[in-house]
């Protein structure tokens, strides 16, 4: 398995720090960071099933101009389960309507699948009457609204972070922030006409939060420059906790090289923390006819320096032939900006999409819908085996005590041992360790998230690793290996 190249632009003369593995957090196959050997094992990106009830939520009210222009944020309430999502449309002024210009808007729902409009009477002014706009954004260029749920900020646990120019050309945009107690009523940090000056970062502003790295927020965007309107280059930046300063200047964090076609173009990069590491979604816009978008991933270890997870296929893309047949994300499905939600067993993503990028002939452009696909939690990558069995060797790292647990499927569901996967554990210097090797250990068939190794038929048992460096080392055959983890859990 070959070393993925990094495309960020690291600082000169600093030496890249020895990777800790924790495996007390899900450890992921995403890039071969962790990975010391591994033979006759294929990655796999793996997209999510979108949901026969797609879409799900049709802009209709008359402020909302018929389109989803970004959808900012979806979280789901852990107390009570319901769901709420924040997004933006373009409406522009209108003689219907001329104090509406560009609204950002609440959606809620009880099952995450049926969402309605709330009366609200917070922007009651806007429309003369009761409607779910929290806030406008006036005149100028506005870009993503970032809904940020930051449990660090017991007053104001809700953060809206977003890019705006009062330029009419859309130059010198600034990183506008506000903070609400609710997610309903919000006050500015750093309003329209202030804000942060963002320097080498351009529109399309998307935002989150960093458990990680002090409760600071990642900020990425396309870059601005000479060739920058054909490369459409990324940037990333991280914005300080309290939202009033970047902690350093933008650096270059992605772009296309000599492995794309010609006609593609980064038009967008969201990123969330999962676990171990970060993953992003990189929007693939082909500029060739008809136009039309993907999103491919990209992984890091610490939120700066990125690299795409190979092999290049797509994680969410338009459907073969959607635009002749109808389908209403025909062009383009872009993930919500706040990452997926863990519910009912399944990594819930929802997205907007269109049937045209840019619009067409036929088509008006940016008519999108909201819709929902799910994903098998760990699911975004694996490695496959087929009926060769594959071995994955890990780096070693710090037993933290605790079981053992496995994510894997096997392939057609035969639950025969033809189709299994098998640990064993080995010490620091990769040496089998007695009573835990390959020939006692036992087969893990079917499907499960969090499937035991055992060894010599007995429950597991690896106290007696605890503290101590080891490898992991595992068998597949004819199965897909997402993760693992250490559950400390008894």
């Amino acid at each position: 398995m070959y070393k993925a190249s990094i495309v960020l632009l690291v600082a000169a003369g600093l030496q890249a720090a020895e990777l800790k593995i924790d495996a007390r957090q899900v450890q992921l196959f995403l890039d071969d960071e962790i990975i010391e050997h591994s033979t006759l094992l294929q990655r796999i990106v793996h997209q999510p099933v979108r949901s026969p009830l797609n879409p799900i939520y049709l802009p209709e009210a008359p402020w909302e101009g018929g389109t989803m222009n970004y959808l900012g944020g979806v979280y789901r309430d852990e107390k009570t389960g319901k769901f709420r999502a924040w997004y933006i449309v373009r409406i522009g002024r209108t003689p219907d309507l001329p104090k509406v210009s560009f609204p950002i808007c609440l959606l809620e729902s009880d099952d995450g699948i049926h969402w309605r409009r709330p009366d609200l009477d917070v922007q009651r002014e806007l429309t003369g009457s009761p409607n779910n706009i929290l806030l406008d954004m006036g005149d100028g260029c506005t870009g993503a609204p970032n809904v940020i749920q930051d449990p660090g900020d017991l007053l104001s646990p809700w953060k809206f972070l977003i890019h705006h120019s009062l330029d009419p050309r859309c130059r010198e945009y600034r990183v506008l922030t506000a903070g609400s107690p609710d997610g309903v009523r919000w006050k500015w940090q750093t309003g329209p006409g202030s804000g942060i000056p963002a320097g080498s970062m351009n529109d399309r502003l998307t935002a989150n939060y960093d458990p990680a790295n002090g409760g600071s927020f990642l900020l990425f965007s396309r870059g601005k420059g000479k060739y920058n309107h054909r490369v459409r280059t990324v940037y990333g930046a991280r914005l300080s906790h309290d939202g009033k300063s970047l902690l350093a200047e933008p650096k270059l964090a992605m772009k296309p090289d000599l492995e794309d076609d010609p006609s593609v173009e980064f038009y967008h990069m969201s990123a969330f923390r999962y676990e171990s590491v970060y993953i992003g979604y990189i929007e693939v816009f082909r500029a060739e006819a008809p136009e039309r978008a993907e999103v491919q991933l990209a992984v890091s270890r610490d939120g700066v320096a990125w690299q795409r997870v190979r092999p290049r296929t797509p994680f969410m893309a338009p459907p073969r032939n959607g635009l002749e047949l109808g389908i209403w994300d025909a062009s383009r499905s872009t993930p919500t900006l706040s990452g997926p939600i863990l519910n009912e067993g399944a990594l819930w993503i929802y997205y907007y999409g269109g049937q045209a990028y840019h619009g067409n002939r036929f088509l008006k452009g940016g008519e999108c819908k909201m819709g929902l696909a799910k994903l098998r939690p760990d699911g975004f990558v694996s490695l496959r085996a087929g009926f060769r069995e594959g071995v994955v060797t890990t780096k070693p790292f710090e037993w933290p005590g605790g079981r053992l647990t496995v994510n894997y499927r096997e392939l057609g569901g035969n639950r025969t041992s033809d189709a299994y996967v098998r640990a064993e554990m080995l010490d620091e210097s990769g040496r089998p360790v007695g009573g835990y090797s390959y020939a006692e250990s036992g087969l893990l068939n079917g499907d499960s998230l969090e499937g035991e190794p055992i060894w010599s038929g007995k429950p597991q048992n690896l106290d007696s690793f605890r503290g101590k460096r080891v490898r992991l080392q595992l068998y597949v055959r004819n199965a897909d290996l997402f993760s693992f983890k250490v559950n400390l859990r008894k």
